[in-house]
């Protein structure tokens, strides 16, 4: 068992950020997330085989993906982070992770797409209980310096769980049925719940100023007020949002483009995206989080240079990835694009909840998360199916292709608004 929380300091005043606590703590929570996102993203894995067995269209399969996920994981996550700023966010995690891996093992048993429906409803609700609690915590755990690489190094955790799950489950699901990997990926998240919440413990809660006595907790219309009045936090959330947009759109519908435009089937598409995604990914975290918590030091500005790089350097990388013809080549794509994907993710997180004040955490990263998810899962995998079908007909297997070129210009977007975001704020409160 971990220690106690009571007897934890704050990382920033002791000078011991990363311990075996500290780092224990940080592993476990990218465990939690891996899994979050593999139980989202199988959906898109086996969604070949859903639009045959179940008899969808694309705009169908768009919509259980993103909009039936995003709307209620939007409607939970303001009332969860809020809890987490003032609750215990490890127990919020635990029986988030417990419920979202129950409702994996269920998607495994429905019927009919509006069963599909439902489970996808119950599980954006149970998901909403990670991301901003996780981050709330990692930001009590390391200081603002140390903070990008942690989050990095966090955002790593996610293509490992691809790297891992995919090709696993991928090969289950060709060999005997999709219905089989969605029980297997619930009952594998089930176990690994329960080992978090025996093993898990709560940090303390850091504020702002050594020697400060924490702010008094505005009321929830204060505290919304106060972020929605912060340029940086505004600036930063909309770049969060159309990058959201690329995410869901290529995570949700890659496997379907390359079953389309290039043949394989689910086990070869769970290979390829499995070893990309989690090699790529995992170097392009480590590598952009150590190097920005470096430059960092010299100039708080590089949080957000290294992301605003990496969004506008995915744009090039998708074209490649879209358009190539022979296999090496869109493999090259989508390691670059995956690479820069995820090489992001720290440094934008790590801007989310720094631009805040500290007893805000939670309910920053939970308030941009709302937005990326709508945004991210309206206009991403729905409105790329959409477009699919609607030029169909003249374009046949290429519409998928093309349709995709919403992800690649969102991800432009969000670089341009990651720029614009580094400017000062009057009356800033956050931590730059």
């Amino acid at each position: 068992m971990i220690s106690d929380p009571a007897s934890v300091s704050d990382p920033s005043a002791s000078g011991a950020v990363w311990t075996l606590r500290s780092s224990y703590v940080l592993g476990m929570l990218g465990v939690a997330t891996s899994f979050s996102a593999l139980d989202r993203f199988l959906f898109g894995l086996l969604a070949p085989m859903l639009k045959r067995d179940l008899h969808l269209s694309d705009t169908s399969l768009g919509m259980m993906s993103g909009l039936a996920f995003a709307s209620i994981y939007a409607v939970a996550s303001l009332p969860i982070a809020r809890l987490a700023d003032r609750g215990n966010r490890r127990t919020i995690i635990s029986i988030g992770f417990l419920v979202w891996s129950l409702v994996t093992l269920i998607s495994g048993l429905v019927q009919t797409g509006t069963q599909m429906i439902a489970a996808r409803f119950a599980l954006g609700a149970a998901e909403a209980s990670a991301s901003a609690p996780a981050n709330s915590i990692i930001g009590d755990l390391f200081p603002l310096r140390h903070r990008a690489l942690a989050l990095s190094i966090f955002a790593a955790m996610s293509p490992l769980g691809f790297l891992i799950g995919f090709p696993i489950l991928g090969w289950i699901a060709q060999t005997y049925n999709w219905r089989y990997a969605f029980l297997t990926a619930g009952l594998a998240g089930i176990a690994i719940a329960i080992l978090f919440r025996l093993t898990v413990s709560e940090p303390a809660r850091s504020h702002i100023g050594a020697g400060k006595p924490p702010p008094p907790r505005a009321n929830f219309g204060g505290a919304l007020h106060r972020l929605l009045s912060t340029p940086r936090f505004l600036l930063a959330t909309g770049c969060l949002a159309f990058y959201m947009v690329n995410v869901s759109a290529m995570q949700t519908w890659l496997p379907s483009f390359l079953d389309r435009s290039h043949g394989l089937g689910v086990a070869e598409s769970g290979k390829w995206i499995g070893l990309l995604r989690g090699i790529a990914g995992t170097i392009g975290a480590i590598i952009a989080g150590s190097a920005t918590t470096w430059l960092a030091r010299f100039n708080s500005a590089w949080l957000y240079r290294v992301p605003a790089f990496c969004l506008l350097m995915m744009v090039p990388s998708e074209f490649v990835l879209l358009f190539a013809r022979d296999a090496t080549t869109w493999q090259a794509g989508l390691g670059i694009e995956t690479f820069f994907g995820t090489a992001l993710l720290g440094p934008l997180f790590a801007i989310i909840i720094s631009a805040a004040p500290a007893e805000m955490r939670a309910l920053s990263f939970a308030v941009a998360s709302i937005v990326g998810q709508l945004m991210g899962q309206s206009l991403g995998p729905l409105g790329v199916g959409a477009v699919s079908d609607l030029i169909a007909p003249g374009m046949g297997p290429d519409s998928l292709r093309f349709a995709l070129l919403i992800a690649t210009a969102s991800a432009g977007i969000a670089g341009v608004l990651c720029v614009f975001a580094n400017r000062p704020d009057r009356d800033d409160t956050s931590e730059f």
